[in-house]
This record gives C-alpha cells, structure tokens and sequence, in this order.
C-alpha cells in the first residue's frame, strides 16, 4: 500500500488513515475467506506483520461498516469474508493507486478543511457516482448501480440526458475560452473525472487557464486528485465542499482564482440538489455578486418537463438519491439580473448544438449569461 501512502491519499479520506483496514480488505478479497489465524500470518505492511490485537480491532471494525462479514461453520472454525462492498472498495483503491501514480508530478493541489473529511459510504447512492454509472464509467458501488438502473427504467431518456449535459460543457467552455476570452473557471459540482472535463477544453484553447473543481463526494476527491492534472502553464485546483456553502468556496477558490478578473462559473445539475429553489438562488446571487464584470454563469438543471422525469426522480428520492426538479420559469430566474446569451433558456440539447436539425428535447434546460 506504499503508493496510497507515497501520494498522501491516507490524509484525504478518514479511512485510508486507518494503516491496517485496507491491507486487511485487499488481502480477503485477493484469497478469498480466511481464519483470523491465516490472517495474522499474511497481512503485512512495508515488511511488518500486524499484531493479534490490531487485527482484532480491525475485523472488528470492518465488520460493523458493513466490509467484512463473519461466519461460525464449527466451535473451532470462524471464517472472515469480503463482502460485496468491500470488492468494490477494494477496486477503487486499486484504480486509484494506478492513477495516483501514473499522474506523478503533475498531481493537482487539493484545498479543503481536514477536519470535514468523510469516508466513503457504499451503502447510500451518491449523485456523482449513479451519475458516473449512467455516463458508463467504473467509479461507482453497488448501491449506484441499483439507483441508476431504476431511474433508468423509469426515463430511459436519462443516460441521453447525463451525455447530453457533457456536450453541453464542452459547448460552453470552448465558447467561454475561445470567443469570450475567459481564462479562469469555478466548476462547482464537478462529479467524477471523465472525458472533455472543464480545464481539459479550455486549456486546449488557452494553456494559461486556472480552473478550480468543488465538489463533496470524497471519491471525487481522490479520483481529482489523480486524474485533473493541469498544463504546465495554466493550474487546477480542487475543493471539498458542499454547494450550500458558498463562502467557503468563495475563500478557498481565491487561492487560485484572481476574482477582480472575469471568470467562468459553472454549475451543472447542482442546484437541483438544493431543496428550496430560493435557497438555491440565493447560493447562486452569493457566487455571483463577487464575479467581476465580464463574467459568465453557465447553468442546468433537470426540469419537470415529462412524467418520465418526474417518476425517475420519484424513484430516485425513494432510494435515497434526492433531487428537485425545477420548472422552466424557475430555470429562467437562476439568471435575474444577468444578460442571457441566445438562444436563451432551452434545451441542453438546443444551446448551439453542433448538428442541424435540432436534435430532440431533453429534460435538463440551460442557459449561458454575462455580468456586466
């Protein structure tokens, strides 16, 4: 486990602090059940043995986190096993070693509070992840899977949707960095790293671009951490954060970006996980009022559009994957007082797309707007 150490990723989930817990995990889910005596002859770390007693916290521990389960076959045979979980856990880790390693010295920096650090939860569905699974991505748990495969079942249109949302961002960046000249960009609600991700397009257009990421999912986290690597000459920065925390975002996004300048502001299918629509507007105004002149907000957000949606989302608040819809109206306020740029509130489909005919609708409406 020397590469989780090497990269400092123990620091950045309360979980990997713990030395033994993911040796133990890897080495049940590499051989299969074992004996609590098995175990303490082949669990090792950098060359030493754990000690009976740490191995017994451990067990014990993972066992009440729901990693490790416990069978009694006789008197005399007890058996340990991974659970389902704990693979998944143990995937992760591996993926992310892998990449942690293959960003070497272009590994971004990571802005956060310690103290706000949570571990991963594999028993409740997490927005990024049941997001990452529509998208077709690895970087997702059981429970995901089980909340997109449902909501996929009731709006088949949603996968469409998550791919769509994508296009659009690659859309508005490179319209941002290339025609509006901005060059510094806070994505809040950036979800799990893949293909054509904000400071990828834009510094392809302007190597010089700061872009800092803010999200609260820790598996985002760490997967940020290896993955957005920026251009030697531009920087990207990543924050832990919820989005109803505005100022802590405005604090810590200040260590990289410089707001007496324009800025990009980014907020794809987050608001939507904000209960109140005037809570989520007022969070919107809290970013947007220290912007500079010449800044942008680039908005979505899924709508009431299709009885397909709503039940999708019915379906997904019933899993413990809450979400809120927002009616057209309501998209439209997002951008009070901004300069809305054509075509307007539409579509994610419709913001300029690249093809003609139009394509088809789909849930989530958008629109792109200046501060002057």
């Amino acid at each position: 486990m020397s590469g989780l150490d090497s990269d400092g990723l123990r620091e950045k989930l309360p979980v990997l602090r713990r030395r033994w817990d993911p040796v133990v995990l890897t080495v049940l889910c590499k051989d299969g059940p074992q004996r609590r005596r098995n175990l303490s002859q082949t669990v090792v770390d950098e060359g030493e043995r754990i000690a009976d007693g740490v191995l017994s916290e451990v067990l014990n521990r993972l066992q009440q986190e729901g990693f490790v389960a416990k069978e009694t076959r006789s008197p005399n045979v007890v058996l340990y096993e991974a659970t389902e979980a704990a693979r998944d856990w143990v995937e992760w880790l591996r993926r992310v070693t892998d990449l942690s390693a293959r960003a070497g010295k272009g590994a971004i920096a990571v802005t956060d509070d310690s103290s706000t650090h949570s571990a991963v939860d594999t028993t409740k569905p997490s927005s990024a992840r049941v997001w990452n699974y529509l998208l077709g991505g690895k970087d997702n748990f059981e429970i995901d899977r089980k909340v997109g495969d449902e909501v996929r079942d009731a709006n088949p249109q949603i996968a469409t949707l998550a791919l769509e949302q994508r296009k659009f961002l690659v859309r508005a960046v490179t319209y941002l960095a290339a025609e509006a000249g901005i060059e510094q960009f806070l994505d809040v609600g950036t979800g799990l790293p893949t293909a054509n991700n904000t400071h990828e397009v834009a510094q392809r257009i302007a190597p010089k671009s700061r872009i800092v990421y803010v999200d609260n999912d820790p598996l985002v986290l760490v997967n940020a951490r290896a993955l957005l690597v920026s251009s030697p000459e531009g920087a990207t920065d990543y924050i832990e954060s919820d989005v109803e925390d505005p100022d802590k975002i405005l604090r810590q996004a200040a260590r990289t970006l410089d707001f007496s300048k324009p800025i990009g502001l980014t907020m794809l299918g987050i608001l939507g996980n904000v209960a109140d629509y005037d809570e989520a507007r007022s969070i919107l105004k809290r970013l947007v009022d220290v912007l500079s002149a010449g800044s942008y907000v680039v908005v979505c957000d899924g709508t009431s559009t299709s009885q397909e949606n709503v039940d999708a989302v019915r379906i997904a608040s019933e899993q413990g994957h809450p979400y809120n819809l927002r009616t057209l109206d309501q998209i439209t306020g997002f951008f009070f007082g901004l300069d809305l740029l054509e075509p307007g509130v539409v579509p994610l489909t419709h913001w300029r797309p690249e093809v003609d005919p139009l394509p088809p609708a789909v849930d989530c409406y958008c629109g792109v707007a200046l501060k002057r």
